[in-house]
């Protein structure tokens, strides 16, 4: 329920891509999953990782007006839901076409 209220509060939602990433590894526990978007946190032995680039995921998504959500359970897997907004593109194609009324829609 939390997670719908965030998503249908960005930016007015009028479309968004939902991409989905998942495993069935080992999982995660709680306290682990409280600190996967800490920057420089890591599971890794030391040398291993370093600990960015859920971070970087985070960021980057939460810029574009996205939101990441994160389920695991341990010794069943991990799944990621990224939710991106969409945004319409008018003008020309890139092959130089004009738009007509159904525009194509693009991440931002």
């Amino acid at each position: 329920a939390a997670l719908a209220a965030r998503v249908a509060n960005l930016d007015g939602m009028r479309a968004c891509a939902h991409v989905i990433v998942e495993d069935n590894g080992c999982g995660m526990s709680a306290a682990t999953l409280k600190n996967i978007f800490q920057p420089f946190f890591t599971t890794k032995p030391v040398g291993e990782g370093t600990g960015l680039g859920l971070a970087m995921v985070h960021g980057i998504v939460g810029r574009m007006g996205g939101v990441v959500d994160v389920t695991s359970e341990v010794g069943r897997g991990t799944r990621f839901d990224l939710y991106i907004p969409l945004q319409a593109v008018s003008g020309r194609n890139p092959d130089g076409a004009l738009e007509g009324d159904d525009l194509p829609v693009v991440v931002p």
